[in-house]
């Protein structure tokens, strides 16, 4: 008996029994209803073997004691198992239920296994746009790459580009520097030489004061030079005196030049076509005081009406350069420069002749609304027309100056001043009182005469003296071209 129970358990009978019931219940799931029965049925084979095999080692183990060995033992518990529990196993309802159990699970199993094949196809669905999703990321990302190598290579074109222009330009710049640098050496140079231009032509003008007074007996007007730093003086001629200008035209030789041509022509405008006018006058009044009152009055109008109407001319040209003004200048600056440029060519820039004509008739209508020197009504100052057209232009000629000429306004029976007028040859020396001016002073900018005046000074309530030789003695009149002092 101990060997047959030795067998038993040698051979484990019961842990295959076991461990074939844990492979079945893992997979039980996994298999088809025909599987698990015959699983099951398998089962039943080795327990009923196994089964065989303990009632036979009973038997054998009820021998060994006799003939009523174990038979109580017997009695008690297998007989009523066998009558009690085998019974129940294998009743019609309990075959029914375990039927029934086993159909819901096998159906449950079939749901089971049809959402798993489902999950299983939808997961592999998603596996497969996910690597068609990524193939089209790694064909972008290939594509980045190379659009990025290919703008790294261009970029580090460019930039070598870049260098090779910027060292140009580099060189060009030192170019251009050494340029300045040379220029600005060649400038030194060129002032030195219109220093010592000018310095000739103040020495040129003295020789020919000094050749004009030696050959004419008359002085001429007084020559303006330059004063130039760092040079020799002019030569020193006993006989001559310099009037130094001040203002913008102390550095601009062309400016010196016109106002002395300017003064010129003022002196050539008292000696010629002062006494053309008055013998113009003559012919329509033998009153000289009133004729030279009308000379000297048309003087001081015709200034007047050409300041007004360069004024206008100069708001012209300060409208028309406004659009075109550079950074470089002011406004002002341009405007003086176009003035010194265009000023003076009447006909086409400066002043027209139909502008000159208004200025005439304005001239004329001033002097017949005068009630001092109006003549009677039956006559007018049409003879003086060619006299003020000569004021017009020299007066326009000299408001084109860096610094404006001007002429003085004297008022009648005031104290004579000596600093801007002379006494004419018939005035009454005793008295200081003028009476009537013949001539009026030309002043610059401060008030400084440039060239003297001429009125008549008479004690108050005196009768003119008689004109009968007034003509030979007035034709030999010389112009206001005396010394004065010069500021």
């Amino acid at each position: 008996m101990s060997d047959q129970l030795r067998n038993i358990v040698t051979l484990s009978s019961f842990q295959n029994l076991h461990d074939r019931l844990a492979r079945w219940s893992d997979c039980y799931l996994m298999n088809t209803c025909d599987q698990n029965v015959g699983q099951c049925i398998e089962v039943l084979e080795l327990n009923s073997k196994l089964q065989g095999q303990m009632f036979h080692l009973l038997s054998t183990i009820a021998m060994e004691g006799g003939t009523y060995g174990g038979c109580d033992s017997i009695k008690r518990r297998l007989l009523p198992w066998l009558a009690q529990g085998v019974g129940r196993g294998i009743s019609q309802d309990t075959s029914f239920k375990l039927l029934s159990e086993a159909a819901l699970k096998d159906k449950e199993f079939c749901n089971m296994s049809d959402n798993y094949q489902m999950k299983v196809q939808e997961l592999e669905a998603q596996l497969k746009e996910m690597r068609l999703n990524s193939g089209d990321l790694k064909t972008e990302l290939d594509e980045t790459r190379n659009e990025l190598h290919v703008t790294k290579k261009t970029a580090s074109g460019d930039l070598i580009q870049t260098e090779e222009e910027l060292g140009k330009l580099r060189r060009d710049l030192n170019h251009a520097q050494d340029e300045v640098r040379r220029l600005k050496s060649s400038s030194l140079l060129v002032d030195d030489y219109e220093s010592q231009m000018r310095r000739l032509r103040n020495e040129i003008n003295i020789l020919r004061d000094e050749k004009t007074l030696i050959l004419t007996g008359v002085r001429p007007a007084p020559r303006v030079p330059v004063e130039i730093e760092d040079e020799a003086p002019p030569l020193p001629h006993s006989h001559h005196h310099h009037c130094y200008l001040t203002g913008p035209c102390d550095t601009c030789p062309s400016q010196i030049v016109r106002q002395h041509t300017l003064l010129n022509r003022f002196n050539e405008l008292y000696t010629r076509a002062r006494l053309d006018a008055m013998a113009a006058l003559r012919l329509s009044s033998d009153d000289s005081d009133r004729n030279q009152r009308v000379i000297h009055q048309s003087v001081l109008d015709t200034f007047r009406e050409v300041k007004l109407a360069f004024r206008q001319y100069k708001l012209r040209v300060r409208k028309a350069l406004l659009p075109h003004q550079s950074v470089d200048e002011s406004l002002d600056e341009a405007v003086r420069k176009y003035v010194d440029r265009h000023g003076e060519f009447h006909e086409v820039f400066g002043l027209k002749y139909h502008e000159v004509e208004e200025i005439v008739s304005d001239v004329l209508r001033s002097l017949n609304r005068n009630p001092i020197i109006s003549y009677a009504p039956h006559l007018d100052y049409y003879d003086l027309k060619p006299f003020v057209r000569k004021v017009v232009e020299l007066s326009w000629s000299m408001q084109c100056l860096h610094e404006p000429l001007d002429v003085h306004v004297g008022l009648e029976d005031e104290l004579i001043k000596d600093s801007l007028y002379r006494r004419s040859f018939d005035s009454d020396y005793s008295s200081y009182l003028v009476h009537h001016y013949v001539w009026p002073s030309l002043v610059d900018g401060h008030g400084h005469a440039l060239a003297k005046g001429e009125c008549e000074t008479r004690k108050a309530g005196e009768l003119p003296k008689s004109r009968s030789r007034s003509a030979s003695r007035r034709a030999r009149s010389i112009s206001p071209r005396r010394h004065i002092k010069c500021y």
